[in-house]
């Protein structure tokens, strides 16, 4: 059901973050939140009543939640076994419903949007937009994780690559080219690595992360078996099964 919604309305041409989560992962929400400068669709699945104040609490002390931020809420029913695990998809189908823009960005809760200054994200929505929804096409994200050899790394050592350069000799790169020149230096010291990788390779081997590597544009992806991509698409993209 609707529970809160955003002080401010996104332009239909802006790109809403689409994340969903129980109420113990609100720190890794707001984490979230911090790395993303524009509107967000977010589901949560309530187990006990009480978690809606704690829903309540969070919302109302973040000012970035308060003016950007529209929260759902899944109740469970009657006949509902207490612990039982209710379906992502479901909560990621309310989420991508609810979102009031044309292009959404899909996210888990624990993965942090990591743009210079959103321009490839928006390159990629202005092609949704001009392209309409005929065309039922999906941009792909790769996504990283830190290597355990970078847990001993202050969080700004890791960041500090992906500050814009102003040094002349950067003058002619696209920002979205630093961005990635930047992500592949991280690649090449072992500090970052393909996402899951080590626990799921199937959820993002489909994206082909050596072609990825070398590729100076976006390319076709088939899907595999256990592909579990990150999105930026429309919102009335077909809904997920569950």
């Amino acid at each position: 059901r609707f529970h809160r919604r955003s002080i401010f309305s996104p332009h239909p041409q802006q790109v809403t973050l689409v994340s969903h989560l129980a109420v113990r992962g609100l720190p890794a929400l707001t984490q979230q939140l911090s790395s993303w400068s524009s509107f967000a669709s977010v589901c949560l699945v309530v187990a006990k009543e009480e978690e809606k104040a704690v829903i309540d609490k969070w919302w109302r002390s973040s000012a970035s939640a308060l003016q950007l931020v529209d929260l759902h809420l899944l109740l469970p029913s009657a006949s509902s076994h207490p612990h039982s695990e209710c379906p992502a998809n479901i909560l990621r189908n309310i989420a991508i419903g609810a979102a009031r823009s044309t292009v959404v960005l899909l996210l888990d809760v624990d993965v942090l949007p990591f743009t210079d200054r959103m321009v490839a994200i928006d390159r990629a929505a202005q092609r949704l937009l001009s392209d309409g929804s005929d065309e039922r096409q999906v941009f792909v994200l790769p996504a990283f994780e830190f290597a355990a050899q970078a847990a001993t790394m202050k969080p700004l050592d890791l960041r500090q690559d992906f500050v814009p350069s102003s040094t002349p000799a950067d003058q002619h790169v696209g920002a979205h080219t630093r961005e990635k020149l930047r992500l592949l230096s991280l690649l090449d010291r072992g500090l970052v690595r393909q996402h899951r990788v080590l626990h799921s390779p199937r959820a993002h081997g489909a994206c082909d992360y050596e072609r990825w590597i070398a590729a100076t544009r976006p390319y076709a992806v088939h899907y595999a078996a256990g592909f579990e991509p990150f999105l930026l698409c429309r919102q009335d993209i077909p809904r997920f099964d569950w």
